[in-house]
C-alpha cells in the first residue's frame, strides 16, 4: 500500500479496525501453516491495511485448492472459504517414478508419499488425462478393482491392467468395457486371471487370447 493507505490503515487502528480472528472454512487437506502463510493475517494487524486480493490469489495457488474466496468483515474478522481438490487415483509415469496424487480432471495435486495408497494407481504418459475410462472401469468391477495392481496407459491409446499376480489384461482404446466383460466371462469358466504373469490380450473384438506366462 502507498502513503495514504497505511496512513488510513494505521487511523483505523489505533481506532481499534484491526484482525481479531480468522474464520476459515472448507480446508480438510491443506496444511495449517501453508494456509497462514497464504493469507498473511496477523491478529491485531491494522484491518485495512489486509488486502484480501492478494491473499486470496495467494491462497488459491495452494496445491489443494481448487478455488477461494478471503474475505474482510465486520468485527475485524477475516473470512477465508476454501474448495478443495479431491484426490481420485495415485498416477506415476513409469515403474519407480514417484507418485503423486490427482484429482478427476487429472491435475496432479501434491506428491503421495504414502498417502492414499488404497486410490488406485495409474503409469504412464498420458494416464492423467485419461484416468476417468479406467477408473469407471474399475468401479464398474470391484472384482478385478481388488485384483489390480496398477492401469498402465500405453502409447497414450489404451489401457493395460497389471494384476497383483503379474498377469497383464490388454484392453482395446475404444470401448474397453466389453473387452473386460469377455475376460470376466472366461474368468468364471476358466480361471484365465488366478495364472501369475499371464498375458490376457482381449484387444480384438470377440476374442481373448491368452499366454500362460509373459515375458
Amino acid at each position: 500500500p502507498g502513503r495514504a493507505e497505511r496512513a488510513v490503515a494505521e487511523a483505523g487502528a489505533r481506532g481499534g479496525l484491526v484482525i481479531r480472528d480468522v474464520l476459515v472454512t472448507g480446508r480438510a487437506q491443506t496444511e495449517a501453516e501453508d494456509l497462514r502463510r497464504a493469507v498473511g493475517a496477523e491478529k491485531g494487524a491494522p484491518l485495512l491495511a489486509f488486502d484480501p486480493v492478494s491473499a486470496q490469489r495467494a491462497v488459491a495457488a495452494l496445491p489443494w485448492v481448487s478455488a477461494a474466496r478471503v474475505e474482510r468483515r465486520a468485527g475485524g474478522v477475516i473470512a477465508v472459504a476454501l474448495a478443495e481438490r479431491v484426490a481420485v487415483a495415485r498416477w506415476a509415469e513409469g515403474p519407480g517414478a514417484p507418485p503423486v496424487l490427482i484429482d478427476a480432471q487429472g491435475t496432479p495435486i501434491v506428491a503421495a508419499d504414502g498417502q492414499f495408497d488404497d486410490l488406485p494407481l495409474l503409469m504412464g504418459l498420458g494416464a492423467p488425462e485419461e484416468a476417468g475410462t479406467v477408473l469407471a472401469l474399475l468401479a464398474a468391477e470391484p472384482g478385478v478393482a481388488r485384483r489390480t495392481a496398477y492401469a498402465e496407459r500405453i502409447s497414450r491409446r489404451r489401457w493395460d491392467l497389471v494384476l497383483t499376480n503379474g498377469a497383464r489384461v490388454l484392453l482395446p482404446a475404444a470401448d474397453p468395457a466389453p473387452a473386460l466383460a469377455r475376460v470376466l466371462f472366461l474368468q468364471d469358466r476358466e480361471k484365465i486371471l488366478d495364472t501369475p504373469r499371464a498375458r490376457i490380450d482381449a484387444r480384438r473384438e470377440g476374442e481373448v487370447i491368452i499366454r500362460d506366462r509373459m515375458p
